[in-house]
């Protein structure tokens, strides 16, 4: 019987609970068809999806990215067509190169790459200089720098760059991005719309709930906008600075031969490489063993000793 009594609260609990959505989706209905009555948009127009439940699916945000090839395919004829009578859009391209130098005038080349930026209208995004031993030489040093630099002055800058020491490495890209800015561009306008009409329902809201469910969708759709916002500026930033990446080693004069495609220049290179190895490898044997030569002949006496040990007591046990 108690059962049975419990099972009934919980039927009533449950009936409340449902005749209190129907009549806070009538009064939804009811905003809805008074702003038509007063000549506003129709219920299918995004505003009214906004405050719906499921005009989250409206929003197809999620789904696209500015990095996403998919959506490039998707949405590149729309963003880059020019309607009649309107100038073309500037295009928004990043470029970047990447290089490796080698010099024998280390210092002097980290000061002229450390002003780099700055003598093109640029500034240095981040450097770090490596004292350390690499290769096995013993006055190597190795320095690093991202220059951010007007793209206009690209291909300028890039042969600057590779004057200054003999390039081992270049690298060069460019990517298009110009449908992926016009296409967020005209997102971002259409939420700013949206997100006026709501504004405009909320100031004419009657009930508490509608008021809930109106502020909560503004939330959203003040997300998106500031998403869409941050990803233009990200491509503006990139588009505006292309970025240099230089890797800067020190080499000696010996080592700083020119570079050549001839089979004769490489096998000569090579062999060169080759005998530099040896030599290093002796000299490196040569410092681990004068590091140890104490420890050798302590092992040395001990293993002598042991040996004429046990041959003493050989003998004597045979005797």
């Amino acid at each position: 019987m108690r059962r049975l009594h419990i099972l009934i609260l919980i039927l009533i609990l449950l009936s409340g609970l449902l005749l209190n959505a129907c009549s806070s989706g009538a009064r939804l209905n009811d905003i809805v068809s008074k702003n038509t009555a007063s000549g506003g948009s129709s219920p299918t127009s995004p505003e009214y999806a906004a405050a719906m439940p499921e005009a989250e699916a409206w929003d197809d945000y999620d789904s696209y990215s500015y990095l996403s090839p998919a959506a490039d395919i998707q949405y590149a004829t729309a963003a880059t067509m020019d309607s009649p009578g309107r100038a073309p859009q500037p295009s928004k391209i990043i470029r970047s190169a990447f290089m490796e130098l080698r010099t024998d005038q280390f210092d002097e080349m980290v000061t002229l790459l450390r002003s780099a930026g700055q003598s093109y209208g640029g500034y240095t995004e981040s450097s770090n200089l490596n004292s350390n031993h690499y290769g096995g030489r013993s006055r190597s040093r190795f320095f690093s720098i991202t220059l951010r630099i007007p793209s206009e002055s690209f291909d300028e800058a890039l042969q600057y760059l590779e004057g200054l020491a003999q390039v081992t490495h270049s690298s060069q890209s460019s990517e298009d991005v110009s449908a992926r800015y016009y296409d967020l561009a005209g997102r971002l306008e259409t939420k700013r719309v949206e997100e006026e009409r709501v504004l405009d329902m909320i100031s004419r809201a009657e009930y508490i709930d509608d008021l809930l469910a109106l502020e909560e969708r503004l939330g959203q759709i003040r997300t998106v906008i500031e998403q869409y916002e941050s990803q233009m500026i990200s491509i503006d930033r990139l588009s505006t600075f292309s970025t240099f990446n230089v890797n800067l080693y020190e080499v000696t004069k010996e080592e700083l031969v020119l570079i050549s495609d001839t089979l004769g220049s490489r096998i000569q290179q090579s062999f060169v490489r080759s005998l530099n190895g040896v030599i290093l490898f002796f000299q490196n044997a040569v410092i681990f063993f004068s590091g140890i030569i104490i420890q050798l002949i302590i092992i040395g006496i001990v293993v002598f000793a042991g040996v004429k040990a046990s041959k003493f007591f050989i003998r004597r046990r045979n005797a």
